[in-house]
């Protein structure tokens, strides 16, 4: 302690206040009370000094052996405090680490390709998934560059959206894209662009999320075949349905004009066996007023009674042909 006393004060003054600013501002940066305890400490060790100048007293219980106790104390604390900030700070950088080792490993193994691409359309991350759709290795490099990425006729399109999204002109980007494969193929694929920003929001680097959609747009061109055959297949269907009601109805109408020209058939031909009957039964009648006339001019007895007898059975013959043609049952 007396090798600080011999030091000259205006020294030890000038190293305390400048401590004192430093911890001051040291506060102000990390918002914690760890530098202040040092800037305590030399402000106590200070005013120790001046009072070093009057002679004071330096045994236990004096002033200055109060603000040189005070001081050191303050300097344990400052020491306690540096020792569990960087407790914390390396407690933080595992769990950091971690946490980047696990958010690396998520966005290595995300069902969807994930690239990060920065100014001058610069790929400077990407995931496994991204690799494979695009036909790279999984563990090799993809090219730097997006537009070495993108079939020429979506590479216009595809780089202003993504410069819009980078310049902060759109909030975001969705579309489909085709992309250009490592063996020059092509695949369909759904493409989404998101803006990271930094401190002050400031453009940092732009997000682009692939989905393979191959499978899907197959399907769909699956599906539009199908659905065409089978419209071409209704219409088809519909004509032969079409064509088949109108032979129906055809000979349906055909039927109507026979079963027409049967019943006026039918009609006739009762007609011409009602007339038949008629003339029957008038004939019948004839013969009997002949017969009835004959036997009366006829003077032999016999040969009257004869006429009479005939005459009496095709009466008979009369009323059964009369009977049977009024009945409705020819049979």
């Amino acid at each position: 302690m007396s090798g600080i006393a011999d030091v000259p004060v205006f020294i030890n003054l000038l190293f305390s206040i400048g401590i004192v600013i430093v911890s001051i501002w040291g506060y102000t940066r990390i918002k914690r009370f760890t530098p202040l305890y040092f800037g305590i400490a030399y402000t106590l060790f200070a005013i120790s000094h001046f009072l070093l100048l009057f002679q004071a007293d330096s045994s236990p219980g004096s002033l200055f052996f109060f603000l040189r106790t005070g001081g050191y104390a303050c300097v344990v604390i400052g020491l306690f405090a540096i020792l569990s900030d960087i407790i914390r700070l390396e407690e933080i950088e595992r769990e950091l680490r971690e946490s980047k080792t696990q958010l690396a490993a998520t966005f290595d193994q995300a069902a969807v390709g994930i690239a990060e691409i920065r100014e001058g359309d610069r790929i400077v991350f990407a995931n496994r998934r991204f690799s494979e759709i695009l036909g790279y290795p999984a563990v090799g490099p993809v090219p730097d560059n997006l537009q070495a990425l993108t079939a020429p006729d979506d590479r216009r399109d595809t780089c202003a959206a993504l410069a819009a999204v980078m310049h902060g002109k759109i909030p975001g980007y969705s579309g489909e894209l085709l992309c250009l494969k490592r063996d020059g193929t092509t695949v369909a694929c759904q493409v989404f662009m998101s803006p990271v920003r930094g401190e002050a929001d400031s453009q940092v680097s732009c997000i682009v999320v692939l989905e393979d959609i191959s499978a899907r747009k197959k399907a769909e061109t699956d599906l539009a075949k199908l659905t065409g055959q089978l419209e071409q297949r209704v219409i088809e269907r519909t004509a032969e349905l079409a064509l088949a009601n109108e032979t129906l109805v055809s000979e349906i109408a055909q039927r109507s004009r026979a079963e027409e020209r049967l019943q006026a058939s039918l009609l006739e031909k009762d007609v011409l066996i009602k007339e038949i009957h008629h003339r029957v039964k008038n004939n019948l009648q004839v013969v009997i007023s002949l017969l009835y006339l004959q036997a009366k001019k006829t003077p032999d007895p016999a040969c009257s009674a004869a006429l009479m007898d005939s005459q009496t059975r095709i009466k008979s013959m009369a009323l059964i042909h009369e009977n049977l043609y009024k009945s409705g049952d020819l049979a």
